[in-house]
């Protein structure tokens, strides 16, 4: 994607709108904590699904 000089984003997870992207380093991305990690640290909080 940045060989051709489009614009990195990632879709915000939460939202009604459709197509909403946010930049790739901005603060407000949500990274999912995958289930490997939670095994590895149990005491992460996890929110309820």
């Amino acid at each position: 994607i940045k060989r051709l000089g489009l614009p990195v984003n990632h879709l915000k997870p939460g939202t009604d709108l459709p197509g909403f992207n946010v930049p790739a380093r901005d603060p407000k991305l949500i990274w999912p904590i995958f289930y490997h990690n939670i095994e590895l640290n149990p005491e992460i909080e996890q929110n309820p699904r």
